[in-house]
């Protein structure tokens, strides 16, 4: 897997300059273009005989500023021996992300991500998130205002979908390419496990059907892990884990000391996303490390 083509949002924010960097570094390993997108608002005032729209000069002025923040941040860059292209565009910030993603046929967008909690988070909503949802590349969130640009080693949350085999795709083609490490992770919950902790015995019946689920889904995993890395697969440790999805996943993430996270995501509707929650989601909120998500 080739990236030839990777999309930058830029705000004014130190976490879309860290993105950049980030994107950066990865763009020079694979010689890609680096196109750096601002999405800009013109305000609207309400009155009470109506609303009031900024005029030319108050418009003019908009775009400046804009058009100075792309200018500055790929000036920041030009020793990279990168190519940049500079887009703006005026819209819903998430919708034009996957757009331009689309029209110039991107291959991966780096974004930063506030990593919104809570009400603020429920009200507001995540840019990021909008646009894992809705991008038909892949997305990487890099959270905070410092990160390694280049991971060395990576874990893959796998749970034998169509897009946790891409993301062991993309996981083989960073190992290849930047020559990392690789750990696939299953979850699973033990349904005993709370038997367990209180000191509870677990019948014998019970605990070979356990053994012989657990024994089922490390079988399985192997199995996917040689699809997807060939004759690389004897590199690639592999993990059944308890837990709760992923929680689980970043507390093992960070006990392991990795530096990327990938996961496939099915790109749940809003709907199912509040009642069910989504493990992508909760990783790119919560995540110390940047998070790489696939269709």
């Amino acid at each position: 897997m080739t990236v030839q083509r990777i999309l930058v949002p830029v705000d004014l924010s130190e976490q879309s300059d860290a993105a950049l960097a980030y994107a950066v570094s990865l763009g020079q390993v694979w010689k890609a273009e680096i196109h750096v997108l601002n999405v800009y608002h013109l305000p609207a005032y309400a009155f009470p005989d109506g609303a009031f729209l900024p005029g030319p000069e108050a418009v003019a002025d908009i775009l400046d500023a804009a058009q100075k923040k792309v200018k500055k941040n790929i000036a920041a860059h030009a020793d990279s021996g990168l190519t940049f292209k500079s887009h703006m565009v005026e819209g819903s910030v998430h919708e034009e992300i996957a757009k331009q993603a689309k029209d110039i046929g991107a291959n991966l967008v780096v974004m930063g991500t506030h990593g919104r909690t809570g009400v603020s988070h429920f009200v507001l909503g995540s840019v990021a998130e909008r646009v894992i949802r809705t991008a038909e590349c892949a997305v990487m969130t890099v959270r905070g205002t410092e990160s390694s640009a280049t991971p060395k080693k990576i874990l893959v949350g796998y749970d034998f979908s169509d897009p946790a085999d891409r993301a062991l795709a993309w996981a083989r083609s960073f190992a290849e390419t930047l020559g990392a490490s690789v750990e696939v992770a299953h979850v699973f919950v033990d349904p005993w496990e709370e038997y367990r902790r209180a000191g509870s015995s677990v019948a014998d019946s019970a605990e070979t059907k356990y053994q012989a689920y657990r024994e089922g889904l490390e079988s399985l995993l192997a199995k996917a892990v040689s699809k997807a890395f060939g004759d690389r697969a004897p590199e690639v440790v592999r993990s059944v884990v308890t837990g709760s999805g992923s929680e689980t996943l970043l507390e093992h993430a960070d006990k392991k000391g990795v530096d990327l996270v990938c996961v496939g995501t099915s790109g749940k509707d809003a709907v199912e996303r509040v009642l069910l929650g989504s493990t992508a989601q909760r990783l790119v909120q919560h995540s110390k490390v940047p998070v790489l998500t696939v269709h």
